[in-house]
């Protein structure tokens, strides 16, 4: 009987102990880690609310507060953009609510996090105002005060963007020294020269900038600003740096004034070319450099395509180092001729280091320019593209990027006629439905010997072509020997079907010559409708349908 009782006690005492656990669980705190509302979503919301309402979020929980302080909304804005102004008047107003609006910030509980931006008229501009001559101190005036009310505030900047004439080269050695930027992320210096003074630079930056403290600082962008022997010491953590108007030797000091560095971008393209410019092919300085940082995963280089070829010293770097990722944009000249063009690029260097076979994939890229993601989806715009070429080693973690850039023409031509030197070393590729003429065109006669897979995309339909792959199926020429080709898919990512004639296929595919086995075709977001001759394709391939 004792133990009966006591096993009742025993379950009363169990159900107690299950209903208190249920309760606990339904009365605690949800995780600060999860939330119910995905990250994308409540971005997408904090877009159609207020300043107030961000900061409110921020306050909910641990993922909420990382969502709106990424957002715009969650940071003060205060700008002095000179360039718009037209009178020293105009400049004078902009000022006096500039330093209003960064008095305004720092002092208000929720803002201890700004986005700083400050522009001055050049003296071109200066000399058009009609105020005189008198009243044209008043701009300096007006800057100064600027940059030092930024280096007192310095320690709530986190974006700092200062874009100035080579007039005030000097307010680097006497302002943003004495105060640390202790929660600064990302900083853009330019200071712009006169026209005929070539790219610069202009201006130099002192070792000791921000009092040799930015531990928060990721990202650098200079223009015009010189690089020297001294680093920079603020610039030890930072991870993206892009260099603008700067010469070859140069790059001698990137290393150790971004000894960080895991992304550089040196961008050429807005620049004239002189003698100091790293456009030109210069001689190799006693001192030349081999790498750019132990450190460096991504090179991005915008470069004028031209007989001039690639600088020496940048040569040496890409033969030297083997960078894991590299990206690089062309851009012709109208004038330049496509031969010229075409002769002065090889991918030698920028290969030096990819382990061979490779997967190539031609494709076109556009930007978006749709109302909508979800109407760009549907039906891609027939905007301008720009071609992209990719090559990814399928030995090692190494890709290539190669961009054409406006004007196209000559630009493609450079690019495409690099095919060849890839055409031995090719595994795996992938080709835009509307680069298949080009692609027949540069390989006509030749031969993939190694090719295994092709792809061919149908991202880029044209609203004025509907029977643009009968078209290139009827009409285009051109042969490529791929002996090796063991299988053929058809694709299409957008939310739209593509349908093409199995006649038409049968006749693309037969033009690129496999050998004795014949190649399995598999379509996926496309789909096959039957010609007159039902069979034909079925007689040259096996067919599967994904």
């Amino acid at each position: 009987m004792a133990n009966k009782k006591r096993g009742k006690k025993s379950t009363a005492a169990n159900d107690d102990r299950d209903n208190t656990k249920r309760h606990a669980t339904a009365t605690a705190p949800v995780d600060d880690n999860t939330t119910l509302v995905p990250a994308a979503v409540l971005s997408r919301i904090l877009d159609y609310s207020s300043q107030a309402t961000v900061l409110n979020v921020a306050a909910v929980c641990k993922s909420w507060r990382g969502v709106a302080q990424a957002h715009e909304l969650y940071y003060a804005h205060v700008s002095l953009d000179g360039d718009g102004c037209g009178s020293v008047a105009e400049h004078s107003e902009k000022s006096k609510k500039f330093f209003v609006s960064i008095f305004d910030a720092v002092h208000d509980a929720h803002f201890k996090r700004l986005h700083v931006f400050l522009s001055s008229p050049t003296p071109d501009e200066v000399d058009d105002f009609e105020d005189g001559d008198d009243e044209v101190d008043e701009i300096m005036i007006n800057n100064l005060t600027a940059v030092k009310m930024i280096e007192i505030q310095m320690r709530y900047i986190v974006h700092l963007d200062m874009s100035l004439p080579y007039t005030y080269k000097a307010l680097l050695e006497m302002f943003l020294r004495t105060k640390p930027a202790p929660v600064l992320e990302e900083l853009y210096f330019c200071f712009d020269g006169e026209p005929e003074a070539g790219p610069g630079p202009f201006a130099s930056l002192p070792p000791d900038l921000f009092h040799d403290s930015a531990p928060a600082l990721k990202s650098v962008t200079l223009t015009g600003v010189e690089l020297t022997a001294k680093p920079v010491r603020a610039f030890a953590n930072v991870r993206r740096v892009s260099l603008q108007q700067y010469s070859s030797e140069a790059l001698l000091f990137v290393p150790h004034n971004f000894p960080g560095t895991t992304h550089l971008t040196l961008d050429f393209l807005d620049a004239d070319f002189d003698n100091r410019y790293i456009g030109l092919d210069e001689p190799v300085p006693p001192q030349a450099v081999k790498s750019l940082g132990a450190r460096l995963q991504h090179l991005e280089l915008n470069l004028y395509a031209s007989e001039m070829g690639l600088p020496t010293q940048l040569r040496t770097i890409l033969e030297k180092q083997a960078i894991p990722s590299i990206a690089v944009s062309l851009c012709a000249d109208e004038e330049e001729d496509d031969s010229e063009i075409a002769g002065a690029y090889d991918f030698a260097p920028f290969l030096a280091h990819v382990g061979k076979p490779y997967r190539v994939v031609l494709r076109r890229e556009r930007q978006y320019s749709g109302p909508t993601a979800e109407d760009w989806e549907r039906r891609p715009h027939d905007a301008e593209a720009s071609l992209v070429m990719e090559v990814f080693s399928l030995g090692s973690h190494f890709k290539r990027k190669f961009t054409a850039l406006e004007p196209l023409p000559a630009s493609e031509t450079a690019l495409l006629r690099r095919l060849p030197e890839l055409a031995p070393h090719i595994r795996e590729l992938e080709v835009a439905d509307v680069l298949l003429r080009e692609l027949f065109r540069e390989l006509d006669s030749g031969s993939l010997p190694r090719l295994k897979r092709l792809t061919i995309d149908f991202d880029s339909p044209q609203r004025d072509e509907a029977n643009a792959w009968e078209d290139f199926a009827r009409r285009g020429s051109g042969k490529i020997e791929c002996s090796n080709l063991e299988s053929v898919t058809l694709r299409c990512v957008m939310a739209y079907r593509p349908s093409v004639n199995d006649q038409d296929v049968a006749n693309v595919l037969a033009r690129f010559k496999p050998g004795s086995k014949l190649p399995e075709l598999c379509c996926t977001g496309v789909t096959l409708s039957a010609g007159d001759d039902g069979s034909l394709l079925s007689s040259m391939v096996e067919m599967r349908i994904a």
